[in-house]
């Protein structure tokens, strides 16, 4: 049954990325034909804009398929990273007004794969905002003033990062209570009626798929009522 939770968790943030992939898309193409707006290379964003609607196409056309995986989150949240990168490097580098599209993949991250994964997409797009600052200023870049205020500029993002994670961390932590709630006995911790059920079901149809059996081992303890009514349904909760 946790399996079953989890697939489908992985099903609707695999649909709720391609969402945002496409509007992402979408914003970026406005921006580009909004007049008056500074693009640095325009065939070269058109060519970025083509190269990631094909990568979704393909990515998703080859694996519509397939079982959702978190591998596959992995990687479009790091193509997302690149792309969001290079429409930065040519709507102004670090002083793009789409700066804050970083946000997007960080709090996708943060809400899908978690604190680890979070901490090395905020240190590339980190250390890639440091760069598009030193190729837009030059050396003086480096400078205790001018680091400091690009440190700055990117403190709000890793604010944004921190406490979603956190956020995401406790939400994680509540989610693995309800399942426990309501998958398993409360007093002896076993599997309930619903998640044997659910089990069962599995079982008849894998050993119906491949022709196979399968056994079901079933305990019982006799004169349980006795106990319950000589000594108490406390002593008859104490022997199950």
């Amino acid at each position: 049954m946790q399996l079953d939770v989890e697939r489908e968790e992985l099903k609707g943030f695999s649909r709720s990325f391609g969402e945002l992939e496409w509007l992402l898309l979408v914003l970026v193409m406005l921006y580009y034909s909004v007049p008056g707006t500074f693009v640095a290379d325009k065939v070269a964003l058109v060519g970025v804009m083509l190269v990631f609607a094909v990568f979704v196409l393909v990515f998703r056309y080859a694996n519509f398929y397939l079982e959702e995986a978190r591998w596959k989150l992995f990687l479009e949240l790091w193509v997302l990273a690149l792309f969001v990168i290079c429409v930065l490097w040519f709507t102004g580098r670090h002083e793009s007004p789409l700066v804050n599209l970083y946000l997007l993949v960080i709090i996708f991250s943060a809400v899908t794969l978690g604190k680890i994964h979070t901490m090395f997409i905020v240190c590339a797009l980190a250390v890639a905002y440091i760069a598009m600052a030193y190729a837009t200023v030059g050396p003086s870049i480096m400078s205790l003033q001018a680091f400091s205020r690009l440190m700055t500029d990117l403190a709000p993002t890793v604010l944004v990062a921190y406490i979603t994670t956190m956020l995401s961390a406790d939400v994680q932590v509540a989610k693995n209570a309800i399942k426990r709630l309501a998958t398993t006995d409360e007093m002896t911790g076993l599997f309930n009626m619903q998640a044997f059920s659910l089990m069962l079901d599995k079982e008849v149809h894998k050993s119906t798929r491949y022709s196979e059996t399968f056994s079901l081992i079933m305990f019982d303890s006799d004169g349980l009522k006795k106990v319950n009514d000589r000594y108490g349904h406390d002593a008859g909760d104490y022997l199950i």
